[in-house]
């Protein structure tokens, strides 16, 4: 008998911790992100984008989860061309197609979102692309450059956004036909932290709360206001950081021998273009970015830049991706002064080049979200 009423109590201690923790996590959901995580990362700023270098994505995707739904959302990726990381929101490349779009259309219903990541490859825009299907993204916009396919990288992914997938979105990327990459390139340490941040928010918000905490414990037994002015976080900025780069011992800033097929980067082009396909079709836009003409011969071996655009273009019609080539749409005035010395940066813009190639995607993304504005009419047959 006694024994019995031991496991009993065993079990209402359990059902107890389970209890807490379930409240724990609900008010962590609620409560705590809209007190403490929307005032510092979404509240001050005009745009959505991740704040935090890619170290605590879901600080994003919950943003966007908790959005109205009456917003048309586009959602821009793509790397260090895309990510002025250095600028105020309001010059980055996609407040400005935001901007552009609404007076377009004449809506202002059309919701930019910036999904950019410095040193992005394209294995962490496919994961990105995957998420962001699954947070109502109505389209979907990816900024390629040919420095996001190496053979051999520095780091596997840039940011964190492997420890992110939650079920959802590795069956959306299973369906697609990528179950072999998944097994390949993510791997069971990083699939398992994304099933457990996708469903326990008190894990995932626990440097979050660790602040929070000391931060009210100060208060409690100092109550010195100066102390506690000098120890209030700092506001939040975009973590600045250099991309990632490959050593290519040539001339050359990329060549076959780095940059070629085949590799695990190259080969999510094509689950890219079925993802668009099959959970966004005709509403995925996918553009090259410009290219600066100073210099341009030294960029690429003769020919390999040829052969990445024609792959590019193959891709985009097998899928039914809107596509562009603003490779040469530029002036040497548009692009940025060289950070480390030389005459010239090949690939990023300065102020002037943002607003000229956000002009340039205003139609592209507006013939995107035609389908979403005016759906096409089924037939009755």
């Amino acid at each position: 008998m006694s024994s019995r009423i031991r496991r009993l109590g065993a079990y209402v201690a359990i059902i107890k911790v389970v209890v807490l923790l379930v409240a724990i996590d609900y008010w962590v959901k609620g409560p705590f992100f809209g007190r403490y995580i929307v005032p510092r990362y979404v509240s001050p700023f005009v745009l959505v984008r991740d704040r935090t270098g890619g170290h605590n994505l879901r600080i994003m995707f919950d943003v966007l989860r908790r959005l109205p739904r009456a917003a048309i959302r586009v959602a821009l990726i793509g790397d260090s061309t895309m990510n002025a990381a250095d600028c105020v929101d309001q010059m980055t490349i996609p407040y400005l197609v935001g901007s552009g779009v609404r007076r377009y259309l004449k809506r202002e219903d059309v919701l930019t979102i910036d999904s950019s990541e410095i040193g992005m490859y394209a294995s962490d825009a496919v994961l990105f692309i995957a998420k962001l299907l699954g947070t109502r993204t109505d389209v979907i916009v990816y900024g390629v450059s040919l420095r996001e396919f190496p053979r051999e990288t520095v780091s596997q992914y840039v940011s964190r956004i492997s420890d992110e997938m939650s079920l959802a979105d590795l069956v959306r990327i299973v369906r697609a036909g990528g179950g072999r990459w998944l097994a390949n390139n993510v791997d069971a340490q990083h699939l398992m932290t994304g099933l457990v941040k996708s469903n326990w928010a008190t894990y995932a918000y626990r440097t979050s709360l660790r602040e929070v905490a000391w931060d009210g414990t100060i208060r409690r037994l100092l109550g010195d206001q100066d102390l506690l002015a000098r120890l209030q976080p700092l506001p939040v900025e975009q973590r600045v950081q250099e991309a990632p780069r490959v050593k290519t011992g040539s001339p050359y800033e990329w060549t076959r021998a780095q940059y070629g097929m085949p590799s695990q980067n190259w080969a999510v082009l094509e689950l890219i273009g079925q993802l668009c396909h099959d959970y966004a079709p005709g509403r995925c836009v996918m553009y090259t970015g410009a290219i600066n003409p100073l210099g341009r011969e030294q960029l690429a071996e003769p020919g390999f830049y040829e052969e990445y655009l024609a792959r590019l273009r193959v891709v985009a019609g097998r899928y039914g991706l809107i596509w562009r080539d603003y490779t040469d749409t530029m002036t040497p005035a548009d692009f940025k002064k060289p950070k480390y010395g030389g005459l010239r940066d090949p690939i990023h813009l300065n102020e002037t080049g943002r607003a000229k190639l956000a002009a340039l995607l205003v139609e592209p993304v507006s013939e995107a979200l035609q389908s979403v504005i005016a759906p096409p009419q089924r037939s009755k047959s």
